[in-house]
């Protein structure tokens, strides 16, 4: 369905600083409006550039939270910032087009969006919110911008996910960033990253491949086996590297908590 323009309008949007079109309810804001509530019954949106002459900014806090049957948005205009919580619970969403003017997804804003398969961010976007896309439960693949930041829990549980690129610019991984996503096999580590939060990788069980790139002076990878760059601290063991047996090298100190945890084909450890 295409957002029309308002049919009938109480006050002016000057005075009322809401209005509806009766799909879509609006709030004024500085340089325009954005969507705060949308009828629950919609199955099918398209976003345009303007309403009533109001340039569409934002979609606001929960605005399609409750649109259970909703499967398709495309967004056609100048929506820059995607509120807290906006699509969350969408659970029967499978497309979603942001656009090329996103800049902002806040906190939660794709959380249980259960339906999503694919998800294509513009470059433009420069914020993820923690739990952007946390339970999105057949999401297998995401193409990510070069944000400085992935937020904690951006991809928690998601259990299909097997295709994500880290783009180089991207300067930390936040904790439990990917705990759960039982189906990610390989991944690396862009050379900018400098910080890796705790827990990052934990429940991955499927994680064979782990690599770090060339340049990178703050991490290292040896078979596979995730190291500060001085080699002193043994960070992560994946969980899927198909060795039974792990001698740990002789400049490693340190082994940090939960570096081994789910590393099913292990049998046995030796430290010196």
């Amino acid at each position: 369905m295409m957002i029309g323009m308002p049919t009938a309008i109480q006050a002016s949007a000057e005075e009322a600083k809401t209005f509806s079109d009766g799909t879509v309810t609006y709030e004024v804001i500085e340089g325009g409006v954005k969507i705060t509530d949308v009828d629950e019954g919609q199955v099918s949106l398209i976003i345009p550039h303007d309403i009533n002459g109001y340039p569409i900014l934002a979609i606001g806090e929960y605005a399609f939270s409750d649109c259970a049957g909703l499967t398709s948005v495309e967004i056609q205009g100048d929506v820059t910032t995607i509120e807290t919580g906006a699509f969350s619970e969408c659970t029967a969403l499978t497309k979603i087009d942001l656009g090329d003017s996103l800049t902002t997804i806040a906190d939660g804003a794709f959380y249980y969006c259960a339906g999503l398969t694919e998800l294509e961010i513009p470059d433009t976007v420069t914020e993820i919110g923690t739990y952007a896309f946390a339970y999105c439960l057949s999401l297998e693949t995401i193409q990510l911008p070069a944000v400085s930041l992935l937020p904690s829990y951006a991809f928690y549980y998601d259990v299909s996910l097997s295709d994500v690129k880290l783009p180089e610019g991207m300067e930390e991984i936040g904790s439990m960033a990917f705990v759960g996503c039982q189906s990610l096999q390989a991944l690396e580590i862009p050379a900018s990253v400098s910080q890796i939060d705790d827990f990052a990788f934990i429940s991955c069980s499927q994680l064979a491949q782990l690599t770090v790139a060339e340049g990178n002076t703050a991490y290292q990878t040896v078979d596979d086996v995730l190291f500060d760059a001085a080699g002193s601290n043994l960070i992560l063991y994946p969980a899927a590297k198909a060795d039974t047996a792990y001698t740990v090298p002789e400049q490693a100190t340190a082994i940090l908590p939960y570096a081994f945890s789910g590393a099913a084909n292990l049998t046995e450890i030796t430290l010196h």
